[in-house]
């Protein structure tokens, strides 16, 4: 034990029991313990080989090219500290722990002064494959009998606006990282702040008797007390985990340029990628990340529950992540990323609230899930209980909340579910007033379209026209080619909803309404005050054939409840045209479900608005120059196999 005002430094150093597992090293409050040399220090055998308790100000931890090798249960434990004078005020500079590793490896045939190094275990092996990670000295995993790696307990505190924290980060002068390998836990957060930089994770599964086997874990508890978690720097890895990141109850979570990846050669690994459930939180900040043959990718649930106080404010945002299936670029391959069925990769991103009338905050901002790309998905994004907040404290109810949006993601599905479970691009269920805009949703081909696959897929999406009486839900500037089913708005809460600008081509059915589904009227006529636009919805024409349907009523739907305005002048625009992909009611047969009314005063363009008209906003670009635009170009090039020469592509993509 080392005492307060004592001082401990160790170099070089191989400490284990010859019989037993021993208790390890003990830093009492104000104690100091340094570990760190330019040759690697080995602990085995300890229950903690270091064990923190009750520290203060003056209590300092330094580790630094240490291997931590079979504990008995924890490797570094930290508990109870929640300064907020420290001279850094922000990272709690008196506890590092760079360049080491953590691990349950028999690493017993070396000789009684030349152990392994730090170096030897993070030579990184399998560069660019599904398989990447440490090396770990190519030494024999054992089963895991340390649990964790690092535990902290109740460090940290929220003062105001700010977080006090722990710094765990890997990188130090010698360039090396933190490594958690064939552990239960990582790093295990309970009550605490931390920001995790330069650290690996491999091979963290658990067992089938056990629910660990998550690379970082954070918890909150309490009732009342603020955490955040940050994970970022660039530099943080996660190879062949069950779990990568689990957060259960934290304030704040920030999860940045993170990689993470499974080869599923284990039945254990490669479960989930970020999961967090919350329910009280004031931001979420999910992006730039890379999530490699993860069944369930990124699932975020705001949560209603009886024993933790809801302040669920926001804001959300799930940005700019990849999430495939392999690595081999965007395109069809035999992986698939499934939801909830045991193939490869499960869901892209699921972001849903539970009880949620009242699970949000008065003043929460929006749920915002943008410019994300999924390649080779099974379902690609579902959202679900997100709504206004409505305060009814006055003579009115106001809305005093934000909108769910969903733009700018681009999706690629695999092969139809065998059994024929739904699939679906983009899934939206009890959402208000939500967005979905600009996405670019890709299906198989013609040849394999099951009524089970979707590209945009609406149920019960409610529009609340107490608020809202002129603009419901938008679905709006979309491209979505080749599933069984297009766009579909499913049951009957979807009044006043903005269906505009959308690009339909070549699905087996491209409109579908179902159980009583209404929308209202797309477009608007009035050719006296030269007021009169078409919803400007495009069905491709050279992109049917016989057997499929532009638009499709099912289950007893009325059309003349979800009337659509056209543009007879433009072909694409028109669901009757060339008598191809003509209109059908739910026998399949030749019947115009739609009342359809062309402006009479001869339109040649578009108008996304009108001045007396509550309609949406504009595309970014016209939706013409929308799907020529380079950058869309550029990854429409990788929507199918490169088998025909480029200008046939721009051909067959109609995006000359």
């Amino acid at each position: 034990m080392i005492e307060s005002g004592a001082s401990l430094t160790l170099e070089h150093c191989h400490l284990y029991d010859c019989t037993e597992s021993w208790q390890g090293l003990v830093v009492s409050t104000g104690g100091k313990l340094i570990i760190n040399c330019s040759r690697t220090t080995l602990i085995e055998g300890a229950r903690i080989a270091i064990d923190v308790t009750d520290p203060d100000a003056s209590t300092v931890l330094n580790v630094d090219n240490v291997i931590f090798n079979r504990m008995r249960h924890v490797g570094i434990s930290i508990s109870n500290y929640q300064n907020t004078t420290n001279p850094d005020p922000y990272n709690y500079d008196n506890f590092t722990i760079t360049s080491s590793v953590f691990t349950n490896r028999d690493i017993n045939n070396f000789s009684t002064s030349f152990w392994p190094s730090v170096s030897t275990f993070q030579t990184l092996v399998g560069t660019g494959t599904l398989s990447e990670q440490y090396s770990c000295g190519y030494y024999t995993p054992v089963f895991p009998y340390q649990i964790t790696g690092i535990r902290l307990k109740d460090v940290g505190a929220f003062n105001g606006n700010t977080y006090y924290e722990t710094l765990l980060n890997g990188h130090s002068e010698n360039g090396k990282i933190n490594l958690f390998d064939n552990l239960f836990l990582g790093i295990d957060a309970n009550n605490s702040n931390l920001t995790v930089q330069n650290s690996a994770f491999q091979n963290i599964i658990g067992n089938n008797d056990t629910q660990l086997g998550i690379g970082i874990r954070a918890s909150n508890t309490s009732t009342t007390t603020m955490n955040r978690l940050q994970v970022n720097g660039d530099n943080n890895s996660f190879y062949g985990c069950k779990t990568a990141i689990g957060v259960r109850n934290y304030d704040v979570v920030k999860i940045n340029d993170v990689n993470i990846r499974s080869t599923q050669l284990n039945a254990l690994e490669g479960n989930l990628g970020i999961g967090i459930q919350t329910p009280h939180s004031s931001e979420i900040d999910i992006g730039n990340n890379t999530i490699t043959n993860i069944r369930w990718g990124i699932l975020f649930c705001a949560t209603n529950s009886n024993t933790v106080p809801q302040n669920i404010r926001g804001p959300f945002s799930i940005h700019n992540n990849t999430l495939q299936a392999d690595l081999a670029g965007w395109g069809f391959s035999n992986f698939e990323t499934e939801l909830g069925i045991s193939e490869n990769v499960t869901l892209g991103i699921a972001a849903y609230a539970l009880n949620y009338s009242t699970t949000l905050h008065s003043d929460y901002s929006e749920i915002n899930v943008s410019n994300n790309t999924m390649s080779n998905v099974r379902d690609g994004i579902y959202m679900g209980g997100w709504n206004f907040k409505i305060d009814h404290s006055g003579l009115t109810p106001t809305y005093t909340g934000h909108r769910p949006v969903l733009t700018s993601n681009l999706i690629s599905l695999v092969n139809t579910d065998p059994i024929g479970n739904l699939q679906y691009g983009i899934g939206t269920v009890e959402n208000e007033n939500g967005i979905i805009k600009e996405n670019s949703v890709v299906g198989i081909d013609k040849l394999n379209q099951s009524m089970g696959l979707w590209c945009i897929r609406n149920k019960n999406d409610v529009v609340n026209e107490q608020l809202y009486p002129d603009e419901g839900q938008i679905v709006m500037c979309n491209y979505i080619k080749e599933t069984g089913g297009g766009i579909c708005f499913d049951d009957q809460f979807q009044k006043n909803s903005k269906f505009y600008s959308n690009t339909m081509e070549g699905n087996r059915f491209g409109l579908v309404l179902n159980n009583n589904a209404m929308i209202g009227t797309q477009g608007w006529n009035d050719p006296t005050h030269s007021k009169s636009f078409a919803c400007n919805n495009s069905w491709p024409i050279s992109s049917y054939n016989t057997g499929q349907l532009k638009t499709f009523t099912m289950n007893t739907t009325n059309p003349l409840n979800s009337i659509l305005f056209v543009d007879a002048t433009i072909p694409d625009q028109d669901p009757e045209s060339q008598g191809i992909g003509y209109n059908s009611n739910d026998l399949g047969n030749s019947f115009p479900q739609f009342n359809f009314f062309n402006p009479n005063n001869g339109l040649t363009h578009i108008l996304y608005f009108n001045t007396n008209l509550a309609s949406p906003e504009g595309c970014s670009l016209p939706i013409g120059d929308y799907l020529k635009a380079e950058s869309k170009i550029s990854r429409l090039e990788r929507l199918v196999e490169d088998s025909m020469p480029y200008g046939e592509f721009e051909k067959e993509q109609h995006i000359n």
